[in-house]
């Protein structure tokens, strides 16, 4: 990615502060949730991230963002089906790895040798 695409996404004062504190306050009552709520919190996590810095992105990253709203819309709708949520959860991390591989330059079947 050049220096350039890098900058675009830089988050705001604000920004920071709302991930940060939702990232400590989610902490504190994660002791207390049920099972599920910690991936599901996760989740929005990622979704506010992604929220954030629309519009300040590589089309490459905005592509992913596409890829994985609608597996992430799947996967808070069966959050109490824990086969189903799994499987939702085992499905972004395919869509992440297969672009971690491409914007690498790396193909899978490097890695095969």
């Amino acid at each position: 990615m050049a220096k350039e695409e890098k900058d675009l996404a830089i988050l705001s004062e604000n920004e920071v502060v709302e991930l940060f504190v939702y990232f400590l306050t989610t902490a504190r009552v994660q002791i207390d949730d049920p099972n599920h709520y910690g991936p599901m919190r996760l989740l929005f996590a990622a979704e506010k991230l992604r929220d954030f810095v629309a519009g300040r992105i590589s089309p490459s990253l905005q592509k992913l963002f596409e890829d994985t709203e609608p597996v992430i819309n799947r996967a808070h709708i069966v959050v109490n089906d824990t086969e189903k949520f799994t499987a939702e959860l085992d499905h972004l991390s395919t869509v992440v790895a297969e672009y971690l591989v491409e914007v690498s330059g790396l193909s899978a079947t490097n890695h095969e040798q």
